[in-house]
């Protein structure tokens, strides 16, 4: 080779070397390049959020990450650059030495336009093809790379490559976001062309200066350490309400504290406790000889949002009002910004009652769906936490470079580290500690609600309760979880006894994994000196289909599999164990914890305390209501549907017109309809229904609107497609 690249304090000259000095060369410009490019991405990974979104919304990131991709970048731009470099050489030999300076942007060019390609991100594969073909053009061209080396920057290219594509996220108007991509990009690639023509050229002569002098490496190393810092530092925040400044009367001597555990999505007949096969729940084995254990409990709905309302306000879904609404749109339904409707503001709520009466009001929860701020179900707490899964290999759009690398580790790693769309057990509790170690418990009461998520889907239980069952598929991810769920409602491909199996032993490990947190969470209680002051109650928001009925999942029947759920309390005192077979709802939680405080529980709710008899004959409702994307996946699902049970009958009304009623004493599964025998009971029953249902509030549309990353999470857990 006839020459190479040298550098000395001043400029880039043309001195006699060898490939190696020029390979050398190479690397170290596009080293620059692709650490400039990590720098931009973290800002808009982590800070812009923190800027952006609430911070109870923040989503953090993992502490590894920023230093993993920092040191794949700075490896792959080395590499590249310092094989391109050596290729330069090849094709432009006498002036190389003047081109090197592009081969930083020209190796980031080429790589995001490949992954743009791959990923069909078509307009950031224009722009990266656009420079590459600029760049490749120019080599031979001295003016060409002349002009070239000030606008084609170290700082220029990374945020020319990202400009457009993060304006598209970051504006509801797509119209809006093309307009600011577009002009960012022309901004950043002008704005050096224009600064170097008013300063004769400094910029060009700045860019040739070595890169690799004392001041310049404490610069790089000062701005690495500060972009790791702040991932780092930046932590998603709780939702702090100031207690209310005179309470209705101060909490009394001896007030118990009020502990509401939800496990999410989880159906008695899988619990141990409650007769299952499988030794699920070992823990509430030994809890219910403290407590009592309701048989025959019923979710007043079958998804999230509608029955913790229930639990709250002590009112039925179609009542309070928050629960899934059919959009407006074609043929009633649409996809849009509804996604159910939120709670009233002004409610009364458990946690407002409490509050306002002395009580310090803190919850906790993994569900950050529907149990977040959008819905208002967090009303009354003082302390509201709905903290997101912090992941290694976190994965957002696909422009990120980012996303892609944590894409292609997530194939050699376990799916939890990609694919985990809740904070664990553990964190809840680890969270829930800290406070009530804080806490001066013994002179304030406190209401203590938390939130487990690990029998959600898509299942991810960690080891070794994800192997403690036969049918783990470990290969299987989230998104073929949720087609397989989906085209089984859609009719279009049966839920297998293969499918079940997986599903099964994944759903099991999870409960058995909660089971696990909550013998910590006990024994913490007990550390404390809280567990026997403390009312502690158990119960799950709804449970899950596993094919039964061509149904899978949860938020589309009010079948057993979906509304019977479990219901443990442990009250105040000695130990009391107890088993209780008559039927009880949601509803009776409100009015229960008004009868402990001594209350009395206002005649409009629906519900009973527990602590008294049942009340003969008593009738529990439940009910589900149609969101946009069941009903998209088959009509089935356009319908409001209902069920009354009264001792063991159970009668189903929907608005389609179909009819059920069952003799759950000896048809447990629903699987014989006697309605056509026209049985006495099932015409009081339907009288009943009927009569309740006049008697309902009008609507009063209150749609949830939610941020991006609020539908993202819903995307997540498989409430929109």
């Amino acid at each position: 080779m006839e020459s190479s690249l040298r550098t000395t304090g001043q400029d880039t000259v043309q001195k006699p070397g060898t490939w190696r000095d020029l390979a050398i060369a190479g690397a170290t410009h596009a080293l620059r390049v692709w650490v400039v490019y990590w720098l931009v991405e973290s800002f808009f990974w982590t800070l812009w959020p923190w800027f952006t979104v609430p911070g109870y919304e923040y989503k953090p990131t993992h502490p590894w990450l920023p230093p993993l991709a920092l040191g794949v970048y700075m490896f792959v731009g080395a590499t590249l650059g310092g094989a391109m470099a050596i290729c330069l050489g090849r094709v432009v030999r006498g002036s190389a030495h003047r081109a090197v300076p592009l081969v930083g942007p020209l190796s980031l060019a080429v790589t995001s336009g490949i992954l743009a390609l791959v990923n069909a991100q078509y307009v950031q594969l224009f722009i990266a093809f656009l420079l590459t073909t600029i760049i490749a053009t120019s080599f031979r061209t001295t003016a060409w790379v002349e002009m070239l080396r000030p606008v084609l920057n170290f700082w220029s290219t990374p945020l020319g490559l990202l400009a457009y594509p993060v304006a598209l996220t970051e504006f509801e108007s797509p119209a809006t976001g093309r307009f600011v991509g577009i002009s960012a990009v022309i901004a950043v690639f002008l704005a050096p062309y224009v600064a170097a023509r008013l300063l004769k050229n400094t910029v060009a002569r700045d860019e040739a200066k070595a890169p690799g002098s004392a001041r310049s490496i404490a610069v790089w190393v000062g701005l690495m350490a500060m972009s790791i810092g702040l991932s780092l530092a930046l932590k998603q925040q709780p939702i702090l309400a100031s207690p209310p400044r005179t309470a209705v009367a101060p909490a009394k001597n001896g007030s118990p504290n009020v502990i509401l555990i939800t496990l999410d999505t989880v159906r008695a007949d899988h619990l141990s406790v409650y007769g299952y096969q499988r030794d699920t729940t070992p823990t509430l084995g030994k809890f219910v000889q403290d407590a009592t254990i309701f048989t025959h409990a019923v979710s007043a709905g079958d998804m999230t949002l509608s029955s913790h309302a229930s639990m709250f306000t002590g009112l039925y879904p179609s009542q309070h009002g928050a629960h899934w609404v059919l959009g407006r749109g074609k043929e009633g339904f649409s996809i849009g910004t509804e996604f159910g409707l939120r709670l009233p503001e002004n409610s009364q709520t458990l946690a407002g009652i409490l509050s306002a009466r002395g009580y310090r009001t803190i919850g906790i929860v993994a569900n950050t769906t529907y149990l977040q701020d959008a819905f208002r179900l967090d009303q009354g707490f003082q302390y509201y936490s709905q903290p997101n899964a912090v992941l290694l290999l976190e994965q957002r759009e696909l422009f990120y470079l980012r996303t892609n690398l944590c894409r292609l580790i997530g194939h050699f790693c376990p799916r939890s580290m990609s694919d985990l769309v809740y904070t664990r057990a553990a964190d809840i509790n680890r969270e829930a500690f800290q406070l009530l170690e804080g806490e001066n418990t013994r002179k304030r009461p406190f209401f203590l609600l938390l939130n487990y998520m690990e029998a959600h889907p898509p299942y991810f239980p960690p080891a070794p309760y994800d192997s403690r069952y036969p049918g783990k598929d470990p290969l299987l991810k989230g998104p073929q979880y949720w087609a397989i769920e989906f085209q089984a409602l859609s009719l279009v491909r049966p839920y297998t006894a293969r499918d079940r199996q997986r599903d099964e032993s994944q759903y099991d490990g999870g409960i058995a994994y909660m089971d696990a947190r909550l013998s910590d969470l006990f024994a913490k209680l007990k550390d404390l000196g809280l567990y026997d002051d403390s009312v502690i109650i158990l119960t799950s928001d709804h449970g899950q289909s596993f094919g039964e009925k061509q149904l899978v999942g949860h938020g589309t029947s009010v079948y057993q599999e979906q509304v019977r759920v479990p219901l443990i309390i442990k009250y105040p005192g000695p130990p009391q164990a107890a088993v209780r077979d008559d039927l009880v709802s949601h509803v009776d939680l409100l009015p229960t914890i008004l009868d402990l405080l001594g209350d009395k529980i206002p005649p409009s709710l629906p519900g009973h305390s527990l602590r008294a008899p049942a009340p003969s004959p008593g009738t529990v409702i439940s009910e589900s209501f149609p969101c946009d994307m069941t009903a998209s996946l088959h009509p089935r699902f356009r319908r409001v549907e209902r069920a009354a049970f009264s001792g063991p009958f159970k009668l189903i009304l929907a608005t389609n017109g179909k009819r059920e009623f069952y003799d759950l004493s000896a048809d447990p599964h629903e699987e014989h309809n006697l309605y056509l025998q026209n049985p006495p009971a099932a015409s009081r029953m339907e009288s009943e229904l009927r009569h309740w249902i006049s008697t309902l509030p009008g609507e009063h549309a209150r749609p949830a609107v939610l941020d991006r990353n609020a539908v993202d999470r819903l995307k997540s857990l498989g409430y929109v497609q």
